[in-house]
């Protein structure tokens, strides 16, 4: 799974089936 510090703001990505939005991270 992809660390969540990877991800950038505004990066969807899906999880177990559900779709998560990164609002928050950078």
């Amino acid at each position: 799974m992809i660390g969540v510090q990877e991800l950038k703001k505004g990066t969807t990505f899906e999880i177990d089936g559900s779709i998560y939005k990164v609002l928050e991270y950078e």
